[in-house]
């Protein structure tokens, strides 16, 4: 998924990640404070920078073991996230 593809979007409140996407980029989600945590494809190994900061809806996310790389801030003003699995797999934070 593309650098800042739905940043801003504040009213959107849920998304499919389809399972053949492997790269959510930077800020990708930024600022979508209506948004609920999706369901992480299996295939997913990387998280950019800032790609789910101010998702203020997301309370528990959960990655597969083929996660290898979460950006910085990632999930920065997610303030009632309280559950994240990263996998068994993260190689850089």
């Amino acid at each position: 998924m593309s650098d800042g593809l739905f940043e801003g979007c504040k009213l959107l409140e849920e998304i499919e990640i389809p399972s053949g996407v492997t790269a959510i980029g930077n800020r990708a989600f930024y600022g979508c404070e209506s948004l609920k945590p999706p369901k992480m494809p299996e295939g997913l190994v990387m998280v950019g920078d800032e790609a789910f900061a101010q998702c203020i809806k997301f309370d528990k996310v959960k990655f597969s073991d083929a996660l290898k790389t979460v950006g910085v801030g990632s999930f920065s003003q997610c303030v009632v996230l309280t559950d994240i699995n990263l996998g068994n797999s993260l190689v850089s934070i």
